[in-house]
């Protein structure tokens, strides 16, 4: 019986580091993709300036772009702060889980050491 808690106990371990480990990379790899997509953005903004210059006659209207640019980021840092939130909960769950994983068989170890039971193996 101890070995098979001692199993799960790093069962349990080894999974909540996994998750947790994946959670963290998927907020690492949003949190880069907000950042090329602002600098995108950015880029799109100087190259219409660069344009407009050689192309006098044909005025564009930059308010309209930047408009629509600044659109563009205000959505994409909402959609990108939703998406945090729930990766944030879903770390936040795997914490409560592992917790209460390992409270639990440190409860059922506790009984079998006061049972006696703990060291047959």
């Amino acid at each position: 019986m101890k070995r098979e808690i001692q199993r799960k106990l790093i069962q349990i371990d080894e999974t909540y580091r996994k998750n947790r480990l994946q959670i963290e990379e998927k907020l690492d790899e949003l949190s880069d993709e907000q950042k090329r997509f602002h600098f995108y953005l950015e880029s799109i903004f100087e190259r219409m300036n660069v344009t407009s210059a050689h192309y006098e006659e044909n005025q564009i209207d930059k308010r309209k772009i930047y408009t629509l640019i600044e659109h563009a980021e205000e959505e994409s840092l909402q959609l990108t702060k939703n998406i945090k939130n729930k990766l944030e909960d879903r770390l936040n769950e795997n914490q409560m889980l592992y917790s209460r994983k390992i409270r639990y068989y440190e409860e059922e170890e506790r009984l079998l050491k006061k049972k006696g039971g703990y060291d047959n193996g």
